[in-house]
């Protein structure tokens, strides 16, 4: 479509174009043909830019008609020689190409394909196993998701239970504080589902709690000692389902090291990238990625898109296929080894011979003892493996209804049937019917009433959790500001306090020394202005009185003189009194403030 035939577009059918409504109508319309006319079948509704080669994808699911897009594409036809690929290489088409492929030609092509490609082995198989059993024990096994053992090494080793008890007390003892700010909306026991003491002497444990399993999955976490044992946690490798997402066909020319170096600049909680098995090829491949975060998590499937290196690449999340149960006597699935019929012995899985003497079998030849072929009795490439697996995703998607709520299980391509798009299998019952019992002769009861199970997991749920949580980690970041403003403020405030307890002590020996001076000029005031001058003035006195002759001579001056005698007198007295007074005062004014400053240094927060 050119940008002009968009722009005269109304709004109304911009909506209609971008909600798909217009393509899955065509797709309807287009199916109806192909019901009542086989020769349609003939057409191929692939088209290609006219200067491109026919690629195809087998998750290309757009059908579009040849009079609407008409700039610069061209229709295939149906004798154009297309290059086949089988089940397994996971090509697709590169960006800059545009590939409009009808599925439904697409799966034909690959059941076709599959049927030329399937060996003799297979077909017996097949014949002889149309009526495999598949086991309520299988099913349980294939649905649920099994959780990988944490193990503590312990040094010294364990020998007793009931260390063994003390030692996962104290662990959840331990995290429980840290663990609760992390996830403040978890409300259950913290708690080990299951624990046990291994051959080595180490603690292993069972973890069924997502948002504990998370949590310990980071060896950080864990106490160096427990009660005088030092521990060395092993954590499992992978994470759960819940926290891993597939980033889709990523070129093999960009490393998972050059991944990680990227994606960690902006998402802090990856915990580990690795390459998808079974889905590497010439040219691509997919990538799997376990974030440690929830909120990481859902950000990147809510975007459904990743920047990498100059490029955006789709996201998804990850779905685990049903895992098989495989004897461990006979090698067959379907059972466990207690419950066994076909062999009193263990069988090797290399050559089928006993299995009694174990290192007998280190190197043995490998002779598959159910088909015959060259590989392992337990691998999935056997036809056995392959029927069997079949069969109990068939059974499976009969029964979604065994499967947990939290858990969807991913069909592989080679699993899934033609007439059916459908790529997992989940359990879609929202409601938990109860039995109704209702007694007939009495009228005023009224029967039970069925309720409605409420999901934790849907969006509503989920954003609400998320927005405590976030809010709460908000909390937690303002708790440890006014903790370190409030440490700034004190260290700022005693370093006050210390400078202000100097400034107190130069101040302390100045008055010291002004106390000195004063002392000393008053010293030297009572000594010239009294004694000198008491001294001085009685001594003109005295000679006076030896010198005058008559009786009347210097009688005036010398009464002047015994006038200031007295009067230097009275005024000694009174001045050493006021001295004395003044010295006291500021003997208690100084005890008075030293008290005073040393509360004050001693606690500086009064």
């Amino acid at each position: 479509m050119s940008y002009e035939q968009f722009h005269n577009m109304t709004s109304e059918q911009k909506d209609r174009m971008c909600d798909g409504d217009e393509l899955r109508q065509r797709m309807r319309q287009y199916d109806m043909k192909e019901n009542n006319n086989d020769a349609i079948i003939n057409n191929s509704l692939k088209r290609h830019a006219t200067s491109e080669c026919p690629r195809h994808s087998d998750d290309d699911e757009i059908i579009c008609d040849n009079n609407e897009l008409n700039t610069g594409w061209s229709t295939v036809r149906s004798y154009k020689q297309k290059k086949k690929y089988n089940d397994k290489d996971d090509r697709v088409p590169p960006q800059s190409t545009r590939t409009f492929t009808n599925t439904t030609f697409q799966q034909q092509g690959n059941h076709q394909q599959n049927v030329l490609t399937n060996n003799t082995n297979n077909n017996s198989i097949r014949n002889n196993n149309n009526n495999m059993k598949i086991s309520n024990q299988a099913l349980v096994y294939a649905a649920d998701y099994h959780y990988s053992s944490f193990k503590l090494l312990c040094e010294p080793k364990l020998n007793d239970k009931k260390q063994g008890v003390k030692k996962v007390n104290e662990l959840m003892k331990y995290i429980k504080n840290d663990f609760l700010r992390a996830y403040p909306l978890f409300t259950k026991p913290l708690l080990v589902d299951l624990w046990w003491i291994d051959s080595e002497g180490n603690l292993q444990m069972i973890i069924k709690t997502t948002e504990l399993y998370i949590y310990l999955c980071s060896k950080d976490k864990y106490p160096s000692e427990l009660f005088n044992f030092k521990i060395k946690p092993n954590p499992p490798a992978h994470l759960p389902p819940q926290h891993v997402i597939i980033l889709k066909w990523v070129k093999n020319s960009i490393a998972d090291n050059d991944i990680r170096e990227e994606l960690s600049m902006t998402y802090k909680s990856i915990h580990s990238i690795s390459t998808m098995n079974g889905t590497l090829n010439d040219r691509t491949r997919h990538v799997k990625i376990e974030l440690l975060d929830k909120t990481d998590y859902e950000l990147i499937l809510n975007n459904k898109k990743i920047s990498l290196m100059g490029q955006m690449f789709d996201v998804d999340e990850f779905l685990p296929a049903p895992r098989i149960l495989i004897c461990g006597r006979c090698n067959k699935p379907g059972h466990t080894k207690r419950s066994c019929q076909n062999s009193t012995f263990d069988i090797c899985r290399r050559c089928g011979g006993d299995r009694s003497n174990a290192e007998a079998h280190n190197d043995c030849q490998i002779q598959y003892h159910h088909c015959g072929g060259q590989h392992i009795s337990t691998n999935y490439k056997c036809p056995l493996m392959e029927e069997f697996r079949r069969e109990l995703i068939n059974e499976l998607k009969k029964h979604p209804e065994k499967l947990p709520h939290h858990i969807q299980l991913f069909i592989p391509t080679e699993y899934r049937n033609k007439e059916d798009k459908t790529k997992y299998i989940q359990n879609t019952s929202s409601y938990q019917q109860k039995e109704q019992n209702i007694n007939i002769n009495n009228q005023s009861i009224w029967p039970t009433l069925t309720y409605t199970s409420q999901d934790m997991n849907n969006p509503m749920n989920i954003n609400v959790r998320e927005s405590v949580r976030l809010l709460n980690n908000e909390l937690q970041e303002m708790k440890k500001k006014y903790e370190n403003d409030l440490q700034k403020l004190k260290d700022k405030y005693k370093e006050h306090l210390d400078t202000l307890n100097q400034t107190w002590l130069i101040m302390h020996q100045q008055h010291h020394t002004f106390q000195q001076m004063l002392t000393v000029i008053n010293n030297n005031m009572k000594q010239v202005m009294f004694v000198t001058c008491l001294k001085t003035t009685k001594t003109i006195y005295e000679a006076l009185n030896k010198i005058k002759t008559n009786n009347n001579d210097y009688n005036e001056a010398i009464q002047q003189l015994v006038n200031q005698i007295e009067y230097l007198q009275e005024a000694e007295s009174v001045f050493t009194t006021h001295i004395n007074s003044l010295q006291q005062l500021v003997d208690k004014q100084n005890e008075i403030l030293n008290k005073a400053l040393d509360s004050l240094f001693k606690d500086p927060n009064v």
